[in-house]
């Protein structure tokens, strides 16, 4: 159940090269984390749970930023953080809880 991938156009076209990007790479990690732990009762659960999406996006940006480190990249913690507060991410932390959250998990990766 829900087993599909979505990821944008650019990145689609990136993975399907010979040599796609790392970061396209590294996208296509973090959602297969979420592929690989999707059913019904955690969609649910994830809607209705802070803590919940907290772990699941823990997991899905750990395997993300081990792939962007692998391959010597960075990537925008502030703008992140940020969205943590927002509707896309269902208001899941302040931005200074996110701050401290995706820094840490940057810095375990």
């Amino acid at each position: 159940m829900f087993k599909t991938i979505y990821v944008s156009m650019d990145i689609y076209a990136d993975l399907k090269t010979q040599n796609p990007k790392p970061f396209s790479v590294a996208i296509l990690r973090h959602q297969e984390v979420h592929a690989k732990n999707v059913s019904l009762f955690k969609t649910l659960k994830f809607i209705l749970s802070k803590d919940f999406r907290v772990k699941e996006e823990t997991l899905a940006y750990t395997a993300m930023f081990k792939h962007l480190k692998q391959h010597n990249q960075t990537f925008d913690l502030d703008h992140l953080a940020r969205d943590f507060s927002k509707l896309r991410y269902i208001w899941m932390t302040s931005y200074a809880e996110g701050k401290k959250l995706i820094t840490k998990i940057w810095e375990e990766a």
